[in-house]
Parts: structure tokens; C-alpha cells; sequence
């Protein structure tokens, strides 16, 4: 739908409407029912990362490698 497209890039409600030439009410309700369960898709991703072992390694690969674990250490 070109209305979920636009309100992901940004764009306000009186914007979409314009672009699609929907009114606001119309677009409001459409934004409602489809951004709700994405925005829950979208929370359940998150808590599923933060969960896993991707965090650990993001913060090696933004700080190092601690110490000990170097590639020339012994």
C-alpha cells in the first residue's frame, strides 16, 4: 500500500492524503489498522535481538576484543 510506504519514510497524515488523494480520515484509519501490528512485529524483534547473542557481538565489534582475547594474545 503506497500509504504504509510513505508513513515509513515520514510522511505525515495531510501528506499521504495529498500524495494518494485520500482525505485524512481515510488515511488515519488505514495507518491505524495496518501500522499497529507491525509496530508489535516490529517490538517483538526487538526484544528478540536484545535477547540473543547478537548485542554481545555488536559491542565486540564496536569496542574490541577484550583483554586477553586479541588476536596476539597468548
Amino acid at each position: 500500500m503506497k500509504q504504509m510506504l510513505l508513513a515509513e519514510t515520514g510522511c505525515t497524515v495531510p501528506q499521504i492524503a495529498a500524495i494518494t488523494g485520500h482525505g485524512p480520515k481515510s488515511v488515519t484509519q488505514t495507518l491505524e489498522q495496518h501500522l499497529a501490528p507491525a509496530q508489535h512485529l516490529a517490538e517483538a524483534e526487538i526484544t528478540r535481538f536484545q535477547n540473543g547473542k547478537a548485542p554481545a557481538l555488536a559491542s565486540r565489534q564496536q569496542t574490541g576484543p577484550r583483554k586477553g582475547q586479541g588476536a596476539n594474545s597468548k
